[in-house]
């Protein structure tokens, strides 16, 4: 199977058996059986959308939450003094 830039648009490879066993209709099937499949299909792909926005929504939020986020530090420690910085030289 091969992924297209679209989402939830799948090339059918015919040599692929995911593809074969999950995507192609059972032989046999009914007109009543292939609406029924049909109608799982569809709800499917509409809770895989939803949660695939859901996630997308959620990334949204935390990347603007991370720039919103302001960070305050505190230095504990010796002040500026004189005598430290002349050690230094």
């Amino acid at each position: 199977m091969f992924l297209t830039n679209q989402p939830h648009s799948f090339v059918r490879d015919q040599t692929d058996p995911l593809t074969r066993y999950f995507l192609t209709p059972p032989a046999g099937e009914t007109p009543e059986q292939r609406a029924l499949r049909e109608s799982h299909q569809a709800a499917a792909t509409k809770r895989s959308r939803e949660i695939d926005e859901w996630l997308r929504a959620e990334k949204v939020a935390k990347e603007k939450d991370k720039r919103k986020r302001k960070v305050q530090i505190i230095l504990v420690g010796q002040s500026y003094s004189p005598s430290y910085s002349a050690s230094m030289i």
